[in-house]
């Protein structure tokens, strides 16, 4: 036990002499949480859109108005042609168009039914079928409340099935609700992860390394002396983050954080091993930061942070099964969003275990092949 506090003391010494790891611990999880928490959103808002107004009645008006209070819209132009607002769409000045035919309220109050066309701009597929799914919900929004203004009878045979819908763990369908966890752990990952990676590698550059090999140092206390700070950082980083998601964007944590912390440990422990497990069989901290970039960029972009698991190919879903960051993904979300317990998440706590202690059993095995080879 003397002998690994020895070695800790060294690891801390070592972190805290080094200005710019303590800024890359601290500062840049926070500063990269508040940020892209902004910028990766999916959700669409301010979308351009031009009123093409062929009927210029009270009803086709009072529609306009419920589109330019909605937080999706901003009215860049009405006009009573299409041919302007085709033209505007030409030179991206227009995300959507909105058609309100000739006679509309004419035929709202004969009991007919009349077309609106929407035009979207579909360069942006994902954009155009947003808009119009927008639009789309706001005339069913507005459609019961024009009915009374017109004073106009609710036809039954028109609406044989009524439906109603409510929305759990985000209620206002708030992006930010759901990136949030995922974020907080691709940036542990990444900060860990890489430090991780750099650490025995950066000894054999610093030619250190050749004498932790024939100190009397056990294989155990030279991997537990180069995991441990960086573990303790990583939980402190995820108390940060946490404080972030809860105080500065006001979402609420569900969950049992206990459980939460009780994954985030096992999960630190997989990470920094695979970490370690890089720089023992890399020959440069170039080639370190190249391996473990590319794995774990891989890793992020099939975890589901940014688009669902379930519209993957399956071959993908597949070999996300031994993706770490993907059970983060899911258990952070579940725990903080959903309250979900022990019982729900049982699967993933074993998984990751296990991933765990063949990753560290590596590590291990790989360090003493090292140590024979000097």
């Amino acid at each position: 036990m003397r002998i690994l506090l020895a070695l800790l003391k060294k690891e801390f010494l070592q972190i805290g002499r080094n200005t710019f790891i303590l800024r890359l611990l601290l500062l840049v999880p926070i500063l990269q949480l508040c940020i892209l928490s902004q910028a990766a959103n999916f959700e669409m808002k301010n979308l351009s859109l031009i009123w093409v107004d062929l009927d210029n009645s009270p009803s086709s008006q009072f529609i306009s108005k419920k589109f330019q209070a909605s937080r999706y819209f901003i009215l860049h132009k009405v006009t009573h042609s299409p041919m302007p607002a085709l033209h505007e769409m030409q030179n991206n000045k227009a995300d959507l168009i909105v058609i309100i035919p000739a006679h509309f309220e004419k035929e709202l109050r004969s009991g007919q039914s009349p077309v609106v066309s929407f035009v979207a701009d579909a360069v942006n597929g994902m954009k155009a079928g947003l808009a119009s799914n927008y639009a789309a919900h706001i005339f069913m929004e507005t459609a019961g409340e024009l009915a009374q203004q017109l004073r106009l009878p609710i036809i039954a045979k028109n609406f044989d099935i009524q439906t109603t819908y409510s929305l759990w763990y985000n209620p206002i369908l708030e992006y930010k609700t759901l990136i949030l966890p995922g974020l907080l752990a691709v940036l542990v990952t990444l900060v860990s992860g890489l430090l991780a990676a750099l650490n025995i590698v950066r000894e054999k550059e610093m030619g250190t390394m050749e004498q932790m090999n024939v100190s009397p140092i056990a294989k155990w206390q030279f991997i537990a002396a180069k995991l441990l700070p960086f573990w303790l950082i990583g939980l402190f980083e995820i108390t940060l983050g946490l404080g972030v998601i809860r105080w500065v964007f006001q979402i609420p944590l569900l969950g049992n954080l206990a459980l939460l912390y009780a994954f985030c440990g096992i999960y630190m422990a997989l990470i920094l091993a695979l970490g370690l497990l890089i720089s023992n069989v890399s020959r440069t901290q170039s080639q370190a930061m190249f391996v473990t970039t590319f794995f774990f960029m891989l890793f992020i972009l099939t975890s589901g942070v940014f688009t669902p698991v379930e519209s993957m190919p399956s071959w993908a879903q597949t070999l996300n099964k031994a993706n770490p960051i993907a059970y983060f993904v899911d258990v952070s979300r579940r725990i903080l969003l959903k309250g979900a317990s022990f019982q729900h998440l049982k699967t993933s706590f074993l998984t990751v275990a296990s991933l765990a202690s063949l990753s560290l059993a590596l590590a291990i095995w790989r360090y003493k092949k090292t140590h024979a080879d000097t």
